[in-house]
């Protein structure tokens, strides 16, 4: 290489293409996978050099940060090495140039040939080479030497901490650690200085400003959840408009308000596989009303057919599905045929206004006791049970009655008996159908609580309750109840 200027410019061009090399090397040992683009953004955003082959100038009255490597030669008055980390510090990871010339030095030095006894050679060589590290890093100290190390659910102090340690102090590191007030990260450091701001502290607020200003995106305020104010507080119903009110949407309100709110405003996934076979064995079931020659034969090729829709799955799984919704289907026929009650009416709509709220739906089944000649409500399930005081209390089987004695069915006349409704769940254990039976209704208190229903479900507000489907719930990384969707400001 040429002397002069020219010579030394092109000595510094060359250190940089080797040190963006080895930085490229050990991103790659470290982030198996990644993409050119995740390599470039960490390099663009660094702020502190590391193995840095080129020197710097060196100032007075700050805190210096080296690497060993670069720090082999210097001494400090106080020197602090952190790090000592199990699988950190020593780091026995094989490692080395990109086209893996090591290997090849590793197999002539040591004579082996086989590369699991070469990896394990060279694990001894990195053993010996960390030592000898750890050695430079500690040798930089003149007079003080503070040395640190951490425990959590993923790391323990290294065996060169606890070495240190037991020759400093004669014992045992363990059960020495100090529990830490906050988690030694950005984010707690940012939750622990807004909480300090808030408390009135202005040393925090400026510490907040500095960190902003240098890039940390969560200590900016704009960033912030819950500081902005709401965007309105109005009722999402204007209060001089109906309610629509839907009958399955007041077990849902009943149960959480919130819940029902996100849902019904998009917060859902789409249509799964049981819901898919609810809609095939409604329709199957409709079909005997229309068709009541209708046989379990043709009702199962109907439901063969139209399985590849319902059930996207492969293999033994699909199968196995499928002679589940068979045998669901079958209870069905068997329950129907041993039905003493008339059918009037299958999926039949029902609209009624009851002050504020919109109610309508539709039935799944309305029959006739032909000796009372009172109408009887059945609802289709192809979930799970429900208890029979639940069944007493449930809110859409209670609406379903007071479309029938309000007169909400076209053809009912307002005023006509109910004896009741009922639940029939196909999917049973007992291989048995199982069905759950609501008394006649008191229409008033019924009427009550959908108008004060519909004035929640209009409402400004909605308020997240704990209830027994909250471990099967759709949204608990939006419910300020559960660890998943709790907010970071309490």
């Amino acid at each position: 290489m040429a002397g002069g200027t020219r010579g030394a410019q092109a000595d510094r061009d060359l250190d940089a293409v080797i040190q963006l090399f080895e930085t490229a090397r050990r991103f790659a040992e470290r982030n198996v996978g990644s993409s050119p683009t995740l390599f470039i953004s960490q390099l663009m955003n660094e702020r502190i050099l590391s193995d840095a082959i080129t020197s710097s100038a060196a100032r007075e009255e700050v805190v210096t940060i080296k690497t060993v490597h670069s720090a082999k030669g210097l001494e400090w008055e106080f020197v602090v090495v952190t790090g000592l980390q199990e699988g950190t510090w020593p780091n026995l990871k094989e490692r080395g140039s990109l086209l893996g010339s090591e290997r090849l030095v590793e197999a002539d030095r040591s004579g082996l040939t086989s590369r699991a006894e070469i990896a394990a050679s060279a694990a001894t060589g990195l053993a010996s080479d960390e030592r000898r590290l750890l050695y430079v890093a500690l040798s930089r100290a003149k007079s003080r030497l503070l040395v640190t190390s951490y425990v959590d659910e993923d790391s323990l102090p290294s065996r060169y901490f606890e070495e240190i340690y037991e020759f400093v102090h004669g014992a045992s590191s363990e059960g020495v650690f100090t529990p830490s007030e906050r988690d030694i990260t950005a984010q707690a450091l940012v939750a622990e200085l807004r909480r300090s701001s808030m408390e009135g502290s202005e040393f925090a607020a400026r510490v907040l400003k500095t960190l902003s200003s240098s890039g940390v995106r969560s200590a900016d305020p704009s960033q912030w959840i819950g500081v902005r104010n709401i965007s309105t507080d109005q009722p999402i119903i204007d209060p001089a408009k109906s309610v629509p009110v839907s009958p399955s949407a007041l077990t849902s309100f009943d149960d959480c308000g919130l819940k029902w709110f996100l849902e019904k405003s998009g917060a859902q996934d789409g249509d799964s596989t049981a819901q898919l076979l609810g809609v095939a064995i409604h329709f199957i079931a409709s079909e005997l009303f229309k068709k009541p020659d209708l046989t379990l034969e043709e009702g199962i090729a109907q439901l063969t057919e139209a399985w590849p829709v319902v059930d996207q799955n492969v293999g033994w799984v699909k199968t196995q599905q499928l002679q589940e919704a068979t045998r669901m289907l079958t209870r069905f026929f068997e329950w129907h045929q041993a039905n003493p009650r008339t059918l009037v009416a299958v999926e039949e709509d029902f609209a009624l206004q009851i002050g504020r709220a919109k109610l309508s739906g539709s039935v799944d089944r309305l029959e006739m006791d032909p000796i009372s000649g009172k109408y009887f409500i059945v609802d289709l399930k192809t979930g799970a049970t429900v208890t029979k005081e639940a069944a007493q209390e449930h809110k859409q089987l209670a609406a379903y009655q007071l479309g029938v004695v309000a007169g909400g069915f076209a053809g009912i006349p307002e005023g006509a008996e109910v004896d009741g409704a009922g639940l029939l769940f196909l999917k049973s254990k007992t291989g048995k159908n199982e069905t759950v039976d609501q008394s006649a209704i008191d229409s008033e208190l019924v009427a009550s609580e959908i108008q004060e229903a519909a004035e929640g479900m209009a409402a400004a507000t909605f308020n997240a309750v704990i209830n027994k489907r909250c471990g099967t719930c759709s949204i608990r990384a939006l419910c300020p109840l559960q660890s998943e969707g709790r907010s970071v400001i309490e």
